[in-house]
């Protein structure tokens, strides 16, 4: 369990849902999403569980859910090894971060 304050903020301030949503969708209380987002609560008094929630929930808003991530990665992992080149998670990782990196410069990418 972890909480991270950037992505409570990204969640209450920029992205585009209403506290009863995020409430709804979060598990965490209306009114603590209400308070958060018209500034009565600061996000750093408020509880660690419910920040771990806020966290959990814009993780998925902003990354995708993690069990659709994970069905993706599974499958990389299948089509590398399929092809003859089995590879572990982390080296995954590791190369669609620099793949993505080459991808921003405006080079394209191909995957041997």
């Amino acid at each position: 369990m972890r909480a991270d304050s950037t992505l409570i903020e990204w969640l209450l301030h920029e992205h585009k849902e209403n506290a009863a949503s995020i409430a709804r969708n979060s598990g965490v209380p209306a009114t603590t999403i209400k308070d958060l987002k018209n500034g009565i609560s600061n996000i750093n008094n408020f509880r660690f569980g419910n920040a771990a929630k806020l966290t959990r929930y814009a993780e998925t808003k902003k990354l995708g859910d993690p069990k659709v991530s994970q069905e993706k990665i599974d499958y990389l992992l299948e089509e590398f090894k399929f092809k003859g080149k089995e590879i572990s998670e982390t080296e995954l990782y590791r190369l669609a971060l620099d793949y993505y990196f080459e991808l921003v410069k405006g080079k394209f990418i191909e995957i041997k």
